[in-house]
């Protein structure tokens, strides 16, 4: 079978693997979709002011920019960013899609003026994450990765351990509780990462795969039991796509179903919490694990009833598409800051460096959630007794401007460019089962899974790095990278030409080395060859 080098077929790189889909299917993949939510658009856009519903059409095209550029190859590695800004479709452009109630108090006006304003933070994280991710990338001849036949069953012990957490863990503190979920929280993303790939290409032992199935539906079930779903969501979302990557092909069939079952939960969930939640308790249901099966069947059928049309399921007329809406949150913080409320000037930040330290060091350490309890007290979303009971989701942008207006939002959007940029650089030039390229999960998990303040994201982001060092140090090793393998400069005369690393006998130059564009990730032991002054991960280094 010949390679997609040797076809000259252009495959996206996708960390240490080539994904399976050219760079064709995937713009094919891209048209796609962003014609088939223009059409969407097309047939629910209305009730809205026509400038606000264009300036919703411009968001939605400028969400889509960063996964075209993927597509296009213009950048590698783990598309983070790309997945991040596709988020802001649901949240701040289908609101005034579906001229949602929560916008009845803001005019075309400001609702274009909100608009604007994240258009123009996409925009300029776009820009910097683009230019930070295409610097050069220079592979190294080792790297830390999983040695994968002695880490699969050590996996297995995590997600059990997180089941047994998750199921007894209710006695221990609030400290204590917290960082062990944290911690164990982000290992089970990787592990399910890992065992999901190997899953897909058919490499994971029978017994480690059906108990693998076993504890990931058990934690699954335990977790959507707390009627929060956005963990089970991108849990799904990362067990998708380890078994997608690892098989080389998108499940469709079980992909729609998920989505339809989830979709069914959601419709349903806010009315379970009223009849479930603890008082005061987000997340506590008054259900045991004997009560499953009903609560469940419960839910399924409130939210099968529901699921149709985005109907009411509130007394207050509010519907799954309202709830998810931040639109509405920004533009009273927008309009509120400075007339009633003055800039905070980085007070929900000051908290940040003591949320690193462990409580059992600083007994007066604070919550991750203080700059949220802050702005909801402050742009008067709940009362002070209200900020331990109910918690209000608010994202980085808005938080940057509730403490330096605009300027603030251009220095959270530089700082997420650069950032972000950093971490697509580390899953390039790397195997799959990198420390880098995990790190790289790890992030991505952590954007997805908060969608908060920034307190709560570092402070996420920071138990989970805790835990991958802990499993690095415990299971990973510095071995060959099956990546290094690069072009080799031949001097010819008083020229330089680059002919691309060769294999067999060291004068022929008719064979190429399978591991120059990514062939073989799973080679432990690269040819020997010069390292290259400058190499671009995923660029064709080849020349016939």
């Amino acid at each position: 079978m010949k390679t997609a080098v040797q076809t000259g077929e252009r495959r996206q790189d996708f960390g240490g693997v080539q994904l399976f889909a050219s760079s064709k299917k995937l713009q094919w993949g891209f048209g796609l979709g962003l014609g088939g939510y223009l059409t969407f658009f097309y047939f629910t856009a209305k009730g809205s002011s026509v400038e606000a519903l264009v300036a919703a059409l411009m968001l939605v095209l400028v969400a889509f920019l960063p996964a075209y550029l993927w597509c296009l190859g213009k950048v590698h590695g783990l598309p983070i960013f790309p997945i991040l800004a596709l988020n802001f479709i649901p949240t701040y452009a289908l609101p005034v899609q579906t001229a949602s109630k929560l916008l009845k108090d803001y005019t075309a006006d400001q609702q274009f003026e909100g608009l604007l304003c994240v258009i123009g933070f996409l925009l300029l994280i776009t820009l910097v994450w683009w230019q930070a991710s295409n610097l050069t990338v220079r592979p190294g001849k080792t790297c830390i990765r999983f040695d994968e036949s002695k880490s699969t069953s050590w996996m297995s012990l995590i997600l059990l351990a997180y089941l047994v957490l998750l199921v007894f863990g209710s006695g221990l503190g609030p400290g204590a509780g917290a960082l062990l979920r944290g911690i164990f929280g982000n290992g089970v993303a990787l592990a399910c990462f890992m065992i999901s790939y190997q899953i897909g290409q058919g490499r994971c032992p029978f017994l480690v795969k059906y108990l693998f199935i076993l504890l990931v539906s058990a934690i699954l079930l335990v977790e959507a039991a707390g009627l929060i779903l956005a963990s089970v969501i991108v849990k799904v979302a990362i067990l998708g796509a380890g078994f997608s990557l690892g098989r080389g092909v998108v499940p469709w069939k079980s992909a729609a179903a998920l989505v339809g079952l989830l979709w069914i939960l959601h419709a349903g969930k806010s009315e379970m919490r009223d009849e479930y939640w603890k008082e005061g308790v987000a997340g506590a249901t008054k259900a045991g694990v004997f009560d499953y099966p009903q609560l469940f069947a419960q839910w399924f059928k409130l939210g099968l009833n529901n699921s149709f049309l985005l109907k009411e399921k509130k007394e207050d007329g509010s519907t799954a598409a309202e709830r998810g809406s931040l639109l509405n949150v920004f533009l009273k913080i927008k309009s509120m800051t400075p007339a009633k409320v003055p800039y905070l000037e980085g007070l929900t930040y000051e908290e940040i460096p003591k949320l690193l330290v462990p409580r059992f060091l600083n007994k007066e350490k604070g919550f991750s959630h203080v700059g949220n309890m802050w702005l909801a007290y402050l742009y008067e979303f709940t009362s002070a007794e209200g900020i331990f009971r109910v918690s209000i989701q608010f994202d980085l942008m808005m938080e940057a401007y509730a403490n330096y207006g605009y300027l603030g939002i251009a220095g959270m959007a530089v700082f997420l460019g650069l950032f972000l940029g950093w971490v697509t650089r580390q899953s390039t030039g790397v195997p799959i089962f990198s420390l880098r390229f995990f790190f790289a999960i790890l992030v991505l998990n952590t954007l997805l899974g908060t969608n908060n303040t920034l307190g709560v994201f570092v402070t996420t982001l920071w138990q989970g790095t805790i835990a991958l060092l802990a499993l690095a140090f415990l299971f990973m090793k510095k071995l060959p990278n099956p990546l290094y393998a690069k072009p080799e400069a031949l001097r010819t005369g008083s020229r330089i030409e680059d002919r691309g690393s060769r294999v067999g006998d060291p004068g022929s130059k008719d064979t190429l080395n399978p591991q120059s564009q990514i062939l073989n990730p799973e080679a432990t032991a690269p040819v020997r060859h010069e390292r290259p002054k400058r190499f671009v991960y995923g660029q064709n280094n080849l020349k016939e």
